[in-house]
């Protein structure tokens, strides 16, 4: 028996066994939740300590290579893995009091990097 549900909702998508991900009328990815999450293929590290409006005007144009998207109070960045992303951050927010700690992805952050490119 199969049972198709919607949701916007990224941890109720969580409980699903097999997910599909549309964007603008296009399927943009199907999977697991683990297979979706562990088909990231980026460094991604969670920003906290400071407003995140704030941070995202420091961190705007850090590189190409990396994307930065509020969750919450805080800033998740993910980088292509050969980037370095810590000295980066600290060179465009010197003397400020922050925490940059690298995390697991969630749906959430997926789902961003399939619709942002």
């Amino acid at each position: 028996m199969a049972c198709l549900v919607t949701t916007h909702y990224m941890d109720e998508a969580e409980y699903a066994d097999r997910l599909a991900f549309i964007y603008n009328g296009k399927l943009v990815a199907t999977g697991s939740p683990s297979e979706l999450k562990t088909s990231y293929g980026r460094k991604l590290y969670q920003l906290s300590g400071l407003p995140p409006h704030q941070a995202m005007d420091s961190l705007s144009g850090l590189s190409p290579e990396c994307q930065l998207s509020p969750f919450g109070n805080s800033l998740h960045l993910s980088c292509s893995p050969e980037i370095e992303l810590t000295p980066l951050v600290r060179s465009r927010l010197p003397g400020k009091d922050y925490s940059l700690v690298p995390i697991e992805p969630g749906l959430e952050d997926v789902f961003a990097s399939l619709i942002k490119g």
